[in-house]
């Protein structure tokens, strides 16, 4: 089973034009906003602090890393930020 979440922010454009993206491809995604509450962010902030090669980039350009997409595959989860999405794209 594909469950598809993107972790970002409303105010985020690149989260807004991700989620343009993927409901135009009526890719089926859970928007989840990391300042919507403490427990959201705390999430996000799981991923970022746990999967330092992903966000390598990102810390180093002073960035915060999202949208993240997280999509999880038969248990297993793999990881896309702005950067990797064409690679998200091409796994559904």
């Amino acid at each position: 089973m594909k469950n598809i979440k993107v972790y970002g922010n409303e105010q985020c454009p690149d989260c807004s034009a991700l989620k343009k993206e993927l409901s135009d491809k009526e890719i089926k995604f859970e928007f989840i906003n990391i300042i919507e509450s403490l427990e959201n962010l705390k999430k996000f902030l799981h991923f970022r602090d746990n999967y330092e090669d992903i966000f390598n980039d990102c810390k180093l350009n002073g960035k915060l890393g999202i949208p993240l997409i997280v999509l999880e595959i038969d248990n297993k989860i793999k990881l896309f930020t702005k950067n990797t999405k064409e690679d998200f794209l091409n796994q559904l």
